[in-house]
């Protein structure tokens, strides 16, 4: 019994310090901030001290603990994996990842890049310098939410723009926004940018958005690429109910920072992409290294408890950063936005989601505050709103993916139509 108890003491804390140690590795081999992996730290240094107390545990206990702790990890992976089944199974099309659609073209030949985003940096250690677009002049895989991977060019700065369109003396339009104003999940010619082309005279358009963008990336974006030797007729912010989650990671970077307290602070990104696109091609790899051992953090049933049993209202964790200091810090970086460009005229569009039309209890109790504030500000106002709750079939204004759901071709339209016959 002695000697089996021991075994256990011993296994306990031999796997908690290869737990430990891993991660340690995973940090600094990605080149990681620390905070990024913060939770499997303690995590980690609770099971070595209990792994070491463990030595002094009665027999007996120790060893019915040890069985206790068994039966109840090992359902725990099974519900994991049935995650991973009903995740694999919800995929519209084409059922591979998007990792193993970008290694299969690789494979091919084709050259081709993944699309991580800008907001992806914030959690590695780069604090003199964040990318805000993509790599430049690449055929850039999107996401799958229509039953096959969009694949889109990038134009010479990174972003989902004609490349021509650089060239023009006139801009009609700059749009500025998240992975809804970049067009996920969907070819250029059906987002914003393609319907207002098919709907309207207007044809130089310059597109800014990224996915997972927030108010502070998007600013810092017109500060770095803003066409100031252009004409620019309109600029268009597009505004989602996540915006604040998104501003809340970033004002954790230093970088991104700069941008808010020195008006006359750049990274000069133009005249650094090959050194972005040496960084963004490294970065890649990193990303899908990191993503490698998702089911052994139990990622899927971490978020399933959140979703189900954390939240009431499933928009709390969305309303909970609308408290006063972002929502100053989002005034503070609108009154910038208006300095960009003061003989452009600019309009906050505001775009619903997708929990609006099909989730109970849908609650975004803090789109007044914002509102108000836009208001305050004298910037004109589209809700987007409106159009989608006129329409009689919500569905089709979304993709076809059962769980995560961007706009449908369908849906940019009616929205692009609302929003040229509101513009002045």
């Amino acid at each position: 019994m002695k000697k089996i108890s021991k075994i256990i003491s011993i296994l306990l804390l031999s796997i908690s310090l290869i737990i430990f140690l891993y991660l340690v590795y995973r940090t600094e081999h990605n080149d990681v901030r620390y905070l990024y992996y913060k939770k499997y730290f303690i995590i980690s240094f609770v099971l070595v001290f209990l792994s070491i107390i463990s030595f002094y545990f009665n027999d007996n206990f120790k060893i019915n603990l040890s069985l206790f702790l068994f039966f109840l990890i090992t359902p725990i992976y099974c519900f994991e994996g049935i995650l991973h089944f009903q995740e694999w199974n919800s995929r519209v099309g084409d059922k591979r990842t998007m990792g193993k659609f970008y290694k299969d073209a690789l494979k091919k030949g084709k050259k081709i890049s993944p699309t991580i985003p800008p907001s992806a940096f914030l959690n590695f250690k780069i604090k003199d310098y964040n990318p805000l677009s993509l790599i430049s002049n690449s055929k850039i895989v999107n996401c799958n939410e229509n039953g096959e991977y969009v694949v889109n060019k990038s134009d010479r700065f990174g972003f989902n723009t004609d490349n021509e369109t650089w060239d023009k003396e006139n801009i009609d339009f700059v749009l500025v926004g998240d992975s809804f104003t970049y067009g996920y999940c969907e070819k250029r010619s059906n987002n914003f940018d393609g319907h207002i082309k098919k709907n309207s005279e207007f044809k130089n358009i310059i597109n800014f958005g990224m996915g997972g963008n927030g108010p502070l990336i998007n600013y810092a974006t017109l500060r770095e690429y803003y066409p100031k030797n252009k004409n620019v007729d309109t600029i268009l912010w597009f505004f989602y109910p996540n915006d604040f989650n998104d501003l809340n990671n970033e004002l954790n970077s230093e970088v991104l920072l700069r941008y808010l307290n020195d008006e006359n602070f750049l990274q000069n990104l133009i005249k650094k992409d090959d050194y972005k696109n040496k960084i963004y091609q490294d970065f890649v790899y990193n990303r899908f290294q990191m993503k490698k051992f998702r089911f052994i953090l139990l990622t899927k049933t971490r978020n399933y408890i959140l979703k189900k049993f954390s939240m009431i209202n499933p928009n709390n964790e969305t309303n909970r950063y609308y408290n006063d200091k972002n929502l100053l810090i989002f005034k503070n970086i609108m009154e910038l936005v208006l300095k960009i460009d003061e003989n452009a005229k600019l309009y906050f569009i505001y775009i619903p989601e997708y929990e609006q039309f099909f989730t109970d209890n849908y609650n975004h109790k803090h789109k007044k505050k914002v509102i108000e504030i836009i208001k305050e500000l004298n910037i004109p106002i589209i809700d987007l709103e409106n159009i989608f709750k006129e329409s009689k079939n919500h569905r089709r204004l979304f993709s076809k993916h059962p769980i995560i759901n961007h706009y449908s071709s369908d849906g940019y339209s009616e929205s692009v139509k609302f929003i040229l016959k509101n513009l002045d």
